[in-house]
């Protein structure tokens, strides 16, 4: 499951009128995992994508320039509702494997 790096920095970047915002993440991050991501990152219309670059993964989040505090704070949480949406949604390994022993059983 992924988790957002906590001990690293957030980036902050301007570019054509957003500040991009650049969430390191940590733990494994599988295609099923970033699909849940950005189901709920449409369905709750939130500027955010995942990312790759070498040696990580991590979240961007574009957000306007002179967007209110509140707005702000309101997107940045939404981000880590998804992660925390998103590893709900992926089943863990021990369920997989339990689910796989029982068809392999049958």
């Amino acid at each position: 499951m992924a988790e957002i790096d906590t001990g690293a920095d957030i980036e902050v970047v301007q570019s054509e009128g957003n500040l991009v915002v650049t969430i390191p993440l940590v733990g494994e991050v599988s295609r099923q995992w970033r699909t849940w991501f950005m189901k709920f990152v449409k369905k709750q219309g939130l500027p955010a994508q995942i990312q790759d670059v070498p040696g990580r993964t991590q979240a961007v989040v574009r957000v306007p320039t002179g967007t209110a505090q509140a707005e702000v704070f309101h997107i940045l949480d939404g981000v880590r509702d998804l992660v925390a949406k998103a590893n709900a949604a992926e089943p863990s390994p021990e369920s997989v494997a339990q689910t796989e022993a029982a068809i392999r059983d049958c």
